[in-house]
């Protein structure tokens, strides 16, 4: 079904912009037999992902690690060329091959999903509440001169360099504020709409009005995550959409665009299901291979007698703090520094931690397994 999602509106100086339609859909969406399946299976998937996330050692410490790799993610949607490792290191002010103005740039990524989380509510969702995740998203990075907080007065364009060679012209800066407050009210909307589904409009729909200069695919993937956080549909903060529409990145883009071209809400929706299938599938593996490795762990622990209950208290410490030093390990775990470094080198010695500095003073020490485990989709294709 074609639905209708807007309209274009030429301007006196000639640009044709797409104005989109008011939410909530009118007529409401074909529930088709491919939509209500992926529904289903989409369900599904984010069930068996929190119970799989449960298994894992404290869940909440690692819910950093996760919305770390979606900061990440997000970022690299966007042209940003960044690691994992390379996050981590910067967070530990040690050197990295990478651009640390790219690392920054996610560092303020991981920065507002932070923020956004501690408002923990649905009706917080709020013209300011975007400005303010705007604000932190552009701090002191590329974009800082894009009037960072604030609604954009003047037209912007995706892609192009002019109006009329441009792939989306969004709403006249006139039509911004109406369009921004009927998306802010549809979040709000108390219906019987799925949340996953209004989480696919949501984000299509901010795409699409586009209200600042700089930023608005973050923005709006930040919003995915925090509504159906507010919305307890995902009740841990591990779930990382833009793992899907990274590896599908072109085909993302043309989806959405096909939304204001031919009103196509319902191929998007499927698009948007499938990656959050997927998403959640990689997110459970994860999960389990976090799991295996940490019993692993535990089992030389105990098998090898290291450390005695010091040698637990450091399996902790990695999972939440995966580069570590010995004055840290010293510190975390109440020991003498002679202590702490005899510990840390047992832990060199069967491979589970990799000295990273390469000093023979202020070491840092990566769990190495663990970081592989979470850099699962971030990484970068090979050259041939």
């Amino acid at each position: 079904m074609k639905y209708n999602t807007g309209r274009y509106e030429e301007q006196p100086n000639g640009c044709v912009c797409f104005i989109p339609s008011s939410l909530p859909l009118d007529p409401p969406l074909d529930y088709t037999p491919k939509i209500a399946s992926l529904l289903s299976s989409a369900d599904r998937a984010i069930a068996y992902m929190d119970g799989t996330i449960q298994m894992v050692p404290d869940s909440d410490l690692l819910s950093c690690m996760f919305a770390r790799k979606e900061a990440l993610l997000s970022a690299q949607i966007e042209g940003t060329i960044a690691t994992f490792s390379g996050l981590l290191r910067f967070e530990k002010n040690l050197s990295s091959p990478d651009n640390p103005d790219h690392l920054k740039q996610v560092v303020n990524n991981f920065n507002a999903l932070t923020e956004g989380f501690a408002k923990a509510e649905i009706d917080k969702i709020s013209m300011g509440f975007l400005c303010s995740l705007h604000k932190t998203l552009l701090a002191g990075v590329k974009g800082k001169e894009k009037m960072p907080g604030f609604i954009r007065p003047i037209q912007n364009l995706v892609g192009g360099d002019d109006c009329f060679t441009a792939t989306y012209v969004p709403p006249p800066q006139e039509n911004v504020m109406f369009c921004l407050e009927n998306l802010l009210n549809y979040i709000r909307m108390d219906d019987d709409t799925p949340p996953l589904i209004k989480s696919a409009l949501i984000y299509a729909y901010f795409e699409m009005i586009h209200p600042f200069l700089d930023g608005n695919g973050r923005v709006g993937r930040l919003l995915i995550i925090l509504y159906l956080y507010f919305k307890k549909v995902i009740r841990f903060r591990f779930f990382t959409i833009s793992y899907y529409l990274k590896e599908k990145r072109e085909e993302h883009y043309i989806r959405l665009n096909r939304i204001s071209k031919e009103g196509d809400i319902e191929g998007w929706i499927e698009f948007y299901l499938e990656g959050v299938i997927k998403s959640s599938n990689l997110t459970s593996e994860t999960a389990v291979s976090i799991k295996k490795l940490n019993e692993k762990l535990e089992k030389w622990v105990i098998t090898n007698s290291v450390g005695g209950i010091h040698g637990i208290l450091l399996n902790q410490l990695l999972f939440s703090n995966p580069i570590v030093s010995i004055p840290n390990v010293r510190d975390n775990l109440n020991i003498s520094h002679q202590a702490a470094g005899r510990l840390v080198n047992k832990y060199v010695d069967a491979g589970f931690l990799v000295e990273e500095t390469g000093k023979s003073r202020y070491k840092e020490f990566l769990f190495v397994e663990y970081v592989k485990i979470l850099s699962k989709g971030t990484e970068f294709p090979k050259v041939e």
